[in-house]
């Protein structure tokens, strides 16, 4: 069973503004390099990695597809002798789109990826389990589509035998996996009303640290990483650690650790730092973006992994009521009914 899981966000980048390429090889919009602090910081993470006892170190690593994540994961990769496995359902967020603009970029294919860095695992090693709307998502969408992705991405590496990964991925996605790990309501309707939940108009909630190459750490009961360890972890994690919700089969030990890096916290993002109805523009509806990253099977297979997050979100809601259709929070209204499902109301955002 998989029973640690590492996440941190990518090092500190370069700037990027509305759909501006900055000097990024990938030569795509919103895809920006580290800096050369940045590409400093994860080479101070892969050493954290290497200074950690061999039954405590990651077995697999799963990275966004944006170059900033890729560049994070290579001096890892490198010191471990893993590869990267690219996972489009790590994406970055990107809030709903202004009317009549056109989608957002679609994430690199993982042969893409493969073009900018030998440390990149074929595709045919590792197949997308989702992907974000290219319409954007809500806050609440967000939300759903982590805690949907890192159900799917568990399942992979139980199959595979990984018991510790490291999942590299971006400050609001981070956010909402650790929140989705530690079960504090969000699409848990028997959490109860004291159970502290998002705010899908503000998403403002339960604090999980989201600074550059920043480190929060998630364990099962059996997880080599327990106690945390007093001679590799000296200091303490700068986002007061979180208890689990009692249905969460998850327990948090670090929340944002940046113990291995000499300015502590840097770039440090929360929802607060937006306006919860922010919306932004797409790629144009003009002709001129043509995207050339859509994954295998077309219009059909980039929607059938758009929704997959929400499916398994869905059946195991489904699985613990006995096969009873009900509604999950932050279900897309796209959703495709199972065969012989009668239609029910869908979430709206």
């Amino acid at each position: 069973m998989l029973d640690t899981l590492y996440i941190t966000r990518h090092g500190f980048r370069m700037p990027w503004r509305g759909n501006e390429v900055n000097l990024s090889p990938t030569g795509r919009p919103r895809d920006p390099v580290l800096t050369a602090h940045g590409v400093d910081q994860v080479k101070l993470l892969a050493e954290h990695f290497m200074s950690l006892p061999e039954e405590q170190r990651p077995q697999g690593i799963v990275s966004s597809p944006y170059y900033r994540c890729v560049q994070t994961s290579e001096p890892t990769s490198k010191a471990l002798g893993l590869p990267i496995h690219i996972e489009p359902g790590l994406a970055e967020w990107f809030p709903p789109v202004v009317p009549s603009t056109g989608p957002h970029p679609i994430p690199m294919r993982a042969s893409t990826a493969a073009q900018y860095s030998d440390h990149v695992a074929p595709a045919s090693e590792w197949a997308p389990l989702a992907y974000p709307s290219r319409q954007g998502e809500s806050i609440e969408e967000l939300h759903a589509r982590a805690r949907g992705v890192v159900k799917l991405i568990e399942r992979r590496c139980e199959e595979r035998g990984w018991k510790r990964v490291l999942l590299v991925s971006h400050a609001a996605t981070i956010i909402a996996l650790g929140r989705g790990l530690l079960d504090h309501g969000e699409g848990n309707e028997e959490a109860g009303p004291s159970t502290p939940k998002t705010d899908w108009s503000t998403g403002s909630g339960r604090e999980i640290g989201a600074g550059t190459a920043g480190l929060s750490l998630y364990v099962r009961p059996d997880s080599p990483c327990l106690p945390l360890s007093s001679t590799h972890y000296t200091t303490s994690s700068p986002t007061a650690v979180l208890p689990p919700h009692p249905s969460s089969t998850w327990q948090q030990l670090l929340n944002g650790w940046c113990g291995h890096l000499p300015n502590g916290v840097e770039r440090e993002w929360t929802f607060a730092d937006i306006p919860g109805n922010v919306e932004e523009p797409g790629m144009g509806k003009d002709g001129k973006w043509v995207d050339e990253e859509m994954p295998d099977g077309g219009e059909e297979g980039m929607k059938r992994l758009e929704e997959a997050p929400f499916r398994i979100l869905r059946e195991g809601r489904e699985s613990r009521r006995g096969g009873a259709r009900r509604p999950v929070e932050g279900e897309r209204a796209t959703m495709p009914r199972m065969e012989g499902e009668a239609e029910a109301p869908r979430s709206k955002f």
